[in-house]
């Protein structure tokens, strides 16, 4: 059967997202827009993840918790993961390279962290806006090490991607799937690479159609990993 997906979604918690991307008004925007399943992927953190696994099992739309890492060099990779318990582990091995500069809300914007009734419960002190201390390669390692999915972000975008940063695309690292933005790029990287076409919305009008698909088996989070995986 064929899933429709956005991989790549951010939620209020990512400072340049807005402040209604809340867990009710992005998983009710992509069950209207005919979506199947979707990720999270807040910019070097998971705080908001526990609401909206809460809301997408009230509402029936396979969850996927992830989290989009900004590297030491400044390449973006979405991690996606089969559950909670695997991503809060892999995050909290990740401490000693967490930012700890202070947000600046009035000048970057806010990083809200909300419940599953869209009700604000905090904020995020700590700037999510700069570069976690870690390498391409050592976070390769650790997302391996909590079974997780390794995939560079926008990879066709100008910035903050693995080839705008590196000028190519490191072989010696075995990637689940390259992200693209637009779809007239699939053809330069389908002979090699997995090929996602993600939203990356921070707006709730940004959230893909039902146009991109996967083919799984079954209806399942697993499903879904065992397709990227191509078992």
């Amino acid at each position: 059967m064929d899933l429709f997906y956005d991989f790549h979604i951010h939620s209020a918690l990512s400072p340049c997202a807005d402040d209604d991307m809340t867990p009710n008004n992005i998983i009710d925007m992509a069950q209207l827009k005919g979506l199947d399943v979707i990720a999270i992927t807040d910019h070097n953190n998971i705080l908001n993840l526990d609401a909206f696994d809460y809301v997408a099992k009230e509402k029936n739309i396979l969850f996927i918790p992830g989290i989009e890492i900004q590297t030491i060099d400044d390449i973006h990779i979405i991690c996606l993961f089969e559950n909670l318990d695997s991503i809060k582990s892999f995050y909290n091995d990740l401490k000693e390279f967490y930012s700890k500069f202070p947000h600046n809300e009035k000048k970057f914007g806010n990083q809200l962290i909300i419940n599953e009734r869209d009700e604000i419960i905090s904020s995020y002190n700590n700037s999510l806006l700069f570069s976690m201390n870690i390498s391409l390669s050592d976070l390769f390692k650790k997302v391996i090490e909590y079974n997780g999915l390794f995939i560079p972000a926008h990879v066709d975008k100008s910035s903050y991607s693995i080839i705008s940063q590196l000028g190519f695309i490191p072989d010696d690292i075995n990637y689940d799937a390259l992200e693209i933005k637009h779809l007239e790029n699939v053809k330069k990287y389908s002979e090699k690479y997995r090929i996602l076409v993600n939203s990356d919305a921070h707006r709730l009008e940004e959230i893909n159609e039902r146009i991109n698909s996967i083919n799984v088996e079954k209806r399942t989070i697993q499903s879904v990993f065992q397709a990227l995986r191509g078992k």
